[in-house]
């Protein structure tokens, strides 16, 4: 009964935790479909609306990095039993200002930004977004406090009415309002859909939050302390990730510009949806990463991460392997004809994009065993060799290909960089992690043939 329990809480959470991130990349890949379609004839406004996603989803990342670890992290922590009042206060705290750091900097560098990017009429945008990220306060705040609690299922319902309202918006608008399917209404989606899923949140988080807000000074420098490495993790990491679009918007001819960020953009696109399954798997093994270092050691850790690793490899492999094999057919149904010259992009990033499995497990992993001082110097140590890299790209291998050049070196440096990491802290071994590979595989074709067998009695 213990097993089965235990098999049960990994299939529930890892289930709605998939769900979560699959309606986010569902809804997500539907919208830009449209919109590269939408906008094939101006890639202009197609670039600046990259750009300018690109942007939010970075602000939003970096500040769940601040608060989420280093919440879940002390709740789950003997010490602060008798204080999770003051915890949640403490990370409520922080997220308020966060946020008000974030709306100072837009008001104030925004327009630099936007020139920098050689975008300058995204400044709108981000000043039309201040409502968006105060709204953002509670709502990451509820989502956080699920996590913590290991409730997967309202962060799945809320996710689902923020993507999907956003979505049918954008659909109506598309087939009956084209001359209305503007940047400026698409952001006015984005906070109207916001307000429904915070409302929703908030009720269904009710049970968990704290009943009054307890300020503890000490309580914030620690979780501060805890949560700057992570913060730091999260915004190099984030900024890494869209380093290729970032730097070709910012250095390729300003007559190509828009073209090759939005091939980029296309790419990402695809990335991202090859990362859920190693970023659902990440969140759900965090708080139980936590709750085994502080209960049992790291020996339950390695196991979690070898074993893991393995199961998300089994399951990317043959995917990558197929988008290089028929990256022609996955752009046409992601962005159009008009977008095939991102095929080379493609083929040339995604074979090396089956590490970054094991780089997303890495930095929740350190994070749950209290070293995340060496997931803040590994990441940043990263960004600086994709900076390198991708300079040096562009410089020898042109604008169009020199930022996917730059980030495969990046990739493979990066996993020899980490695995070194793993294998002093945690003695990770990658004959392990092959073998839970063979070990997938074994049980997928058990269970294929155990299902054909009962269709054949049948």
């Amino acid at each position: 009964m213990k097993f089965l329990s235990k098999s049960s809480f990994w299939l529930h959470s890892i289930f709605f935790t998939l769900l979560q991130r699959f309606s986010t990349i569902f809804f997500g890949l539907i919208t830009t479909i449209i919109l590269f379609r939408f906008f094939q004839n101006d890639k202009m406004q197609m670039q600046i609306w990259a750009l300018y996603a690109t942007i939010t989803t970075l602000v939003e990342m970096v500040k769940q990095g601040l608060l989420r670890n280093a919440l879940v992290k002390f709740l789950h922590q003997p010490d602060f039993s008798a204080h999770k009042q003051e915890v949640q206060s403490a990370s409520l705290f922080i997220n308020i200002m966060f946020t008000a750091l974030v709306i100072l900097l837009i008001i104030f560098g925004g327009r630099a930004l936007s020139n920098f990017l050689k975008v300058p009429d995204m400044f709108p945008l981000l000043l039309l977004s201040i409502p968006l990220f105060m709204l953002q306060v509670i709502y990451n705040h509820c989502e956080i406090v699920q996590q913590a609690n290991m409730k997967y299922p309202p962060i799945f319902r809320a996710t689902v009415i923020r993507q999907g309202i956003q979505f049918v918006g954008i659909v109506v608008l598309y087939f009956f309002f084209k001359k209305q399917l503007t940047l400026l209404n698409m952001v006015y989606l984005m906070i109207i859909s916001l307000v429904a899923a915070t409302a929703y949140f908030f009720s269904a988080t009710r049970q968990y939050l704290t009943s009054k807000f307890v300020f503890n000074k000490k309580i914030v420098i620690q979780l501060l302390h805890f949560g700057k490495y992570v913060f730091g993790t999260n915004l190099f990491s984030q900024i890494n990730r869209f380093t290729d679009q970032f730097y070709t918007s910012a250095v390729s001819n300003p007559m190509m510009g828009p073209t090759i960020v939005t091939y980029y953009s296309v790419v990402s696109r695809l990335s991202t949806m090859v990362d859920v399954p190693s970023i659902a798997a990440a969140d759900v093994l965090f708080p139980k990463n936590a709750q085994a270092a502080g209960e049992v050691g790291n020996e339950k850790v390695k196991y979690y991460f070898e074993r893991m690793g393995g199961i998300l490899l089994a399951l990317i492999i043959p995917i990558s392997v197929g988008v290089f094999i028929f990256p022609e057919l996955v752009i046409k149904i992601i962005g159009g004809k008009k977008y095939l010259g991102a095929v080379p992009i493609l083929q040339v990033t995604i074979l090396f994009s089956i590490v970054r499995p094991l780089m997303n497990q890495f930095g929740t992993t350190m994070d749950a065993i209290g070293k995340p001082q060496i997931n803040f110097w590994v990441n940043t140590l990263i960004l600086g060799l994709n900076i390198g890299f991708i300079y040096l790209g562009i410089k020898f291998g042109g604008d169009i290909m020199g930022a996917a050049y730059g980030t495969v070196a990046t990739n493979i440096v990066s996993f020899i960089i980490i695995y070194i990491v793993l294998k002093k802290t945690l003695n990770i071994e990658l004959k392990n992690i092959i073998t839970y590979i063979g070990v997938a595989y074994s049980d997928l074709y058990k269970g294929i043939r155990k299902f054909t067998r009962r269709h054949e009695t049948a």
